[in-house]
Formats: structure tokens, sequence, C-alpha cells
């Protein structure tokens, strides 16, 4: 299943937030100034904090902080110094600081810059201290002025503009990086989210060495039971031992990593010493430790990277094309279609959605869908965990209570959804590209079998879910990690013993049906190591990913998700929509438990030639995203490609595309038009539905989503 991190773009009309960390301090109380009215004036120069209070509970509230350069220049690293007299016990979409008086907040790792004229929000939960205003009663910023602004603000007193700005000093950096001429990596640990029973630990490594690293590990003393991600790391004898993974091992002077991983242990001491390798010989290592046992911190689960299909080189003719109208922004109805009768509208939603793009479960438009799956649940220790603890059932929603055991987060507005929408189903998705490394064990043996099928029933039924989609990318060839040979047979296996204890459990809940689906893989080569037949017979159905087949990973650019082959296309001529299905058909499953997948995004290569309307051409790599390079969401495309990009219609593939000769930009993507054709061919061959990857991609008004429900 793709998955695509958080960066800075929103959804037209919706807010901009993405990664969090709950304090768990309270800052000192200080003398609070009569603010009586909001400041009205929008400052033409410096930085303007913008503050609304989103929720007031009395003793505790919710706020949001919108950061607005007005200057000129480039903010980088932008950091902003509020006085606050209340406590501010959770923070997202930024990094906190507490300072006296009040607090920093820095920009993410992944939008430390802030360009003139952008803005940055965070999200906050406090605790009130001082009765009055819950708004900020100053701020500062190095360089430049600052006001605050919004709801409870003081009215701004004015400034006078100087031609040149004061220097002020620039702040030390907590870990200064300083390159030795002896290898050396410096490794920081900060507390992502704790949950009592365990907790989320990110963890940054930075080549302090006057040489470029190849590969490089590290060892710190630890005694838990750990998952991680973005390294190869294991816990031994009362050591943790992390080593870089492909792609991150290079680090040239001053440069630096990240990788993480959950811990399911008791409390424990923070390590203070670390051991290190680089390029094979022992080098020097120092540690910064940020509070591993700290308060709960927060942030969004990591996200996995998109499946990359391996493509096989069959060289054709190049198709001749021709430029279309760029279509209107959408094509929704005020009056939405619902799936058709006998059809499922099975819609992807992610657990990060909460974060950066600010896409709550209270848009998704249930009377549009039949399933609603929420990606992910992990696999930890042979068993269904939680993913992300603070967007799963810790987020405080309006109507949430913070009494004690009081549901709260997103499975808990799943289920509000749900009372709404009497015919909706949820189900919980389970691994993902991310977390689906530890599948091949837990489908090993009878009794590991049975552990993974009880522990995913109790999550489902504990959580208020209606069925199990497992996500395994992919047995046998792996993803992140390689598989086995038995993964072929064993997964077959792992689904019967899920569809026996959900029958079971069904059975002991007045005879209640609950559902068991898969994600599939769609290119031949993962689809030979699945025994489709058989699985076919224990699910009630199969939504394959029938996307990503070309992307910035191939040497030439390529349709996401064709229906069909293009002649000239120069990889596998099997990457389409039809070789995949058919491959299922002729395997023996039945139609009805086929639901076709299709994006809600598309895919965005740089420097193409320009020869064939840069289709099918080599490229220097992936072109711009909405959250990551190479990734570019439909809504974004809308807004910001269409009018500026030359699009084109692949009428063998039956998918659009666009380049611009001039940056030599190429986006193959869906829109309403390719969908209505790949909604015509569900209904042509019978297949159950249509599946999509994800509901935060598609535009305000749904034009994708409508296309689809029109026409199957």
């Amino acid at each position: 299943m793709k998955l695509t991190p958080p960066l800075t773009h929103a959804k037209p009309g919706r807010k901009t937030v993405a990664a969090v960390a709950t304090i768990g301090v309270v800052l000192p109380a200080f003398g609070l100034a009569a603010a009586s009215q909001a400041a009205t004036t929008t400052p033409t120069n410096g930085v303007e904090v913008r503050w609304d209070v989103t929720d007031d509970r009395g003793s505790g509230f919710q706020a949001s902080a919108e950061i607005i350069n007005h200057t000129s220049a480039t903010l980088s690293p932008w950091q902003v110094q509020l006085a606050y007299p209340q406590s501010v016990t959770s923070m997202w979409d930024g990094v906190y600081t507490a300072a006296p008086g009040g607090f920093k907040v820095a920009g993410p790792s992944w939008s430390t810059s802030l360009a003139p004229g952008a803005t940055a929000k965070v999200g906050l939960v406090g605790k009130r201290l001082t009765p009055g205003s819950l708004a900020p009663t100053s701020c500062t910023v190095t360089g430049t002025t600052c006001v605050v602004t919004g709801e409870g603000a003081p009215a701004p007193t004015p400034v006078t503009p100087t031609p040149r700005p004061t220097p002020t000093p620039t702040p030390t950096p907590t870990a200064p990086v300083t390159q030795t001429s002896t290898p050396k990596l410096l490794v920081e640990l900060e507390n992502a989210s704790d949950w009592g029973s365990g907790r989320t630990v990110n963890a940054k490594v930075t080549n302090q060495g006057a040489s470029a690293t190849s590969a490089w590990n590290v060892s710190m003393p630890w005694n838990g039971s750990i998952s991680a991600w973005s390294a190869d790391a294991s816990v031994n004898g009362g050591s943790l031992t992390a080593k870089n993974v492909s792609w991150n091992g290079a680090l040239a002077p001053g440069a630096n990593t990240t990788f993480g991983f959950t811990d399911t242990s008791a409390a424990m001491s923070n390590p203070t010493t670390c051991t290190a390798k680089v390029n094979g010989a022992a080098a020097d290592c120092s540690i910064v430790v940020r509070g591993i046992q700290s308060s709960p911190s927060p942030t969004p689960t990591p996200t996995p990277t998109p499946t990359v299909p391996a493509p096989t080189p069959t060289p054709t003719e190049s198709p001749s094309t021709t430029p279309t109208p760029a279509p209107t922004s959408s094509t929704g109805s005020p009056e939405a279609p619902k799936t058709p009768a006998g059809k499922k509208t099975v819609a992807y939603y992610t657990a990060w959605g909460t974060y950066g793009r600010d896409y709550q479960v209270s848009e998704i438009p249930a009377d549009q869908l039949t399933h609603i799956n929420y990606a992910f649940a992990n696999v930890a220790n042979g068993k269904c965990a939680i993913g992300d603890a603070y967007a799963d059932t810790d987020k405080f929603f309006p109507g949430d209570s913070w009494d004690a055991g009081a549901k709260r987060g997103n499975f808990n507005q799943l289920n509000k959804l749900k009372q709404q929408h009497p015919g909706l189903s949820t189900l919980i998705s389970v691994g993902g590209w991310t977390w689906s490394e530890n599948f091949s064990d837990a489908a090993s043996t009878s009794a590991k079998r049975t552990t993974f099928a009880k522990s995913c029933a109790d999550f489902m039924i504990d959580n208020g879910f209606d069925g199990i989609d497992i996500d395994w990318e992919y047995p046998v060839s792996g993803g992140l990690k390689a598989g086995k040979p038995e993964d072929k047979h064993n997964y077959t296996l792992l689904l019967q013993s899920l569809r026996t204890e959900l029958d079971a459990r069904g059975q002991a809940n007045g005879g209640k049906h609950y559902l068991l689906t898969i994600a599939a893989p769609a290119g031949p080569g993962t689809r030979a190591n699945l025994e489709a037949n058989d699985i076919g017979k224990t699910v009630d159905w199969i939504n394959v990913m029938t996307y990503d087949f070309h992307g910035a990973w191939n040497a030439k650019t390529g349709h996401n998700a064709p229906l069909y082959p293009t002649p000239g296309d120069p990889d596998d001529a099997q990457l389409n929509i039809d070789n995949a299905i058919t491959g299922y058909l002729n395997a023996g499953v039945a139609s009805n438990k086929l639901v076709l997948g299709v994006p809600f995004y598309g895919h965005s290569m740089s420097g193409a030639t320009g020869a064939n309307d840069g289709l099918f051409q080599s490229h220097t790599g992936a072109g711009p995203g909405t959250w990551e390079e190479g990734s570019v969401d439909y809504h974004d495309i809308v807004d910001n490609y269409l009018n500026k990009y030359t699009r084109y219609w692949d009428d063998n593939a039956k998918v659009p595309f666009l380049y611009d000769a001039a940056t030599k930009t190429f986006v193959s993507y869906d829109d309403p038009q390719s969908m209505a054709f790949k909604a015509k061919y569900i209904a042509d061959k019978g297949l159950g539905g249509g599946m999509f990857w994800e509901l935060s991609g598609d535009t305000s008004d749904y034009a994708l989503l409508d296309s689809l429900n029109r026409g199957m």
C-alpha cells in the first residue's frame, strides 16, 4: 500500500498541520497583560503569529497558531519564542522547547524553512494556569519583528521599521557538528511517543568525521524489544545495534540520516554511551538523549516508501499523443453518486492524515463509501499492535471526554461516523510497506498463526472495527526486508487462521460476520508468490493495488496506473491493470472478489527529454511533490499543474499525463476521465468494486470519487 510522509502542502480549503510532540511539562506562570480586544492589523513586515483557540473547556483547551512570514527573506531554520502564561501539554507540527515565561516553537524536521509569504501551522493542547486570555502576550523572532494576532491577542504596538534589523547573536545548536580527522558518529535519541507500555524513539545519526561514510552502525545499551524502520536494528545481550539500510549508508561530512523504532518494554535507564563503526572500521561515538523516559510526545508514525514494481525491459515503438485541453478542476456534483448496488467503494484512511494533511475522519464522505480501511496497525512480537497511539486512540476531538478510560482518537471518530451511517463498515489494515517485515515470522508456525489471529481479533473488536485487512508487502520477495519461500503457503495458512478466528468470534457475537480482506500486489513477480485461488476462497475480497506501475525508480517515464499497455513502453508490458486483473482471474479468483485499486495521486519525474511529449523518456529523478518528491496529490495537480503544464491523453493506456517543456517535468496521474474508464472496466468485468489510496488526495468536492461511483 502506498504511503507518503507529511511535508508542507495542504488540501485546498483545509488547514495545514503535521508532526506531534507531547510535552508533559507545566510552564512557569507569569503576569498576564490585559488583552480585551483581538489584533485587527496584519503586519506588512516581520513575522505574524495568528492565534486561534479551537476548543476551550475551562481547565483545558486546544489551540492553533499560524506562523506567517511577511518578510522578503526565507527564515531557515525558523523559530519563534512566545511569552505564554498557560501550560502546554502537547504540540503537533512543530518542535517544542520550554523557555522562561513561555516556550519556543520551531519547524519540524521536514519543514524547517519558511519562505517569504509562506505559512506554517502548529497545534497544541494545554491547561489553563491563570484566568483570562489563552493567547500569547508577545512573540520574538531573531532578526525581525514579530506580532501576535488573532483570538485573544493584545492590540499590536506600532512598529517603526528600520532599514536594517539590529543583528542578534545566532543561537548555539544543541548538538554542534564538529568534524574530526578520526571517523566519528553522533547519535541523538528523542522520544516520539510513549503510551505507558511502550514508546517510539527517533534517532538521528550525524557524520562528524572529515570523510564520507559508505556504511555505518551504532550500538548502545538497551534491554527492550524493538521494531525498527530505516535501519537494520535489533537487541541482543543488552545492546541495541543499528546498521544502515541500502539507501542511507552514504553520509557526507556533516550530513545526517534518521531511523526510528518502537520499544515495548518497561521503563529503562537512558543510554549514556555508544560505540560505532564507519566503513567497517571502529569509529568514535557520542550520544545525546532527550528524554527517552520523559512524558509522552506523540508524532506521526514514519511512513513507508511506495510499492516499487520490478520491471523487465521490453523496448517497443513509442506512441503518438495529442495534447488535450485540461479538464476543469472537478466534476463533482452537489448530489454525489453513491456506490452502485452490489459494488464496493473501499477507501483507505491514513493515521497520519490527521497531522499535516489535516484531513479528519469527520470530513470523510461516508455516504459515498461502503468500507473504510484504517492504515495501519503494526505487527509486533507476533501480534497486531497499535500503530500510532496518539492519532489512533489519544488525540482529543470536539465532543471527546478527558475522563480516564474515555474513548478518543481516530478510532473513536470512526465509530461515531458509523453511528451516523449505519451501512458503513470499517476495517483495520495491518502492516503496510514499513510494518510488513514481521509477517513472515508471525506466519511461520501453526502456534504463531493462532497467536496472531487471536491478537488481531481482539484488536479489531476492542476498537470497534468490523473486519481486518492484511497488507503484507510482500510474501517471499519481501519489500523492505527479504522474505523466504515458505511465505507463499504460510500466508494462505495465516489467512485461514484469521478466518477461523473471526468466524468463531462472530458466532459468539450473535452470528455477526467479521470481514477479512487483503491488499494484494499487481506486478506479475509478486503475484506469483501468492496462492491466489486458495486466498480467494478464504477472504471476503482482494484489494488489488493496481498503481505504482511506473515512477521515478524506473529509468524512463511512464504511467502510474495504465489500464492497458501502450506500444513503446520500455518497461514490462505486463505492468498494467488489465494484465493484473486477468492474472488473478486466470488463477481462479472469482471476479466479484476482486476490488480494483486506483490512485488519488500521480508520479512526477524531472529532467525528462522532450521527445514524445516526455512519455517513455529518460529522466533525472523524482520531480516536485505534494508531501514528498515525486508524488503529487490529485487536488495539487488540479490547483497547481493543470494551469501550467500541457495535458496529453494516451488512448492506449486510457490515462492522461502532463508535460512541461520549460522545466522538463513529466507527471503521470488519473483524472475524472481516466477514472470513468476504470469504473467501466469494473462494471464490464463484473469486479467487486473499486478501492482507492487515499482519501486526502482527492479534490474538496471529490471529483475522482464521484467519477468512480458513477461508472461502476
